[in-house]
C-alpha cells in the first residue's frame, strides 16, 4: 500500500473539482454514507456503478458474532 487519502483531501479535490463548497461535498457524501450504511443494517446490499457493492457480512470475532460491511470494487 503506497498511502493514505483522507476524507479531506477527497472532499478538496471533488469540490475543486467540481466547482462546488468543500461543505456541499462532505454533506454529499455523509448523506451517501448513511445511505448505504442504513440499507446494509437492513440486510440488503447497496450497489453503485463504477465503484462496487456493499453488503453485510457476519464475522466471527473470538466468541462473538458480529457483523461487519463487506465491499466487493466494481471491475
Amino acid at each position: 500500500m503506497k498511502g493514505k487519502v483522507l476524507t479531506q483531501s477527497v472532499v478538496k479535490e471533488i469540490s475543486t473539482r467540481m466547482d462546488y463548497y468543500a461543505k456541499d461535498v462532505r454533506n454529499v457524501l455523509d448523506c451517501f454514507a448513511g445511505l448505504i450504511s442504513e440499507h446494509v443494517d437492513k440486510g440488503e446490499s447497496v450497489h453503485y456503478a463504477k465503484l462496487g457493492t456493499f453488503s453485510q457480512q457476519s464475522a466471527l470475532i473470538g466468541t462473538k458474532q458480529t457483523k461487519t460491511v463487506k465491499f466487493q470494487p466494481a471491475k
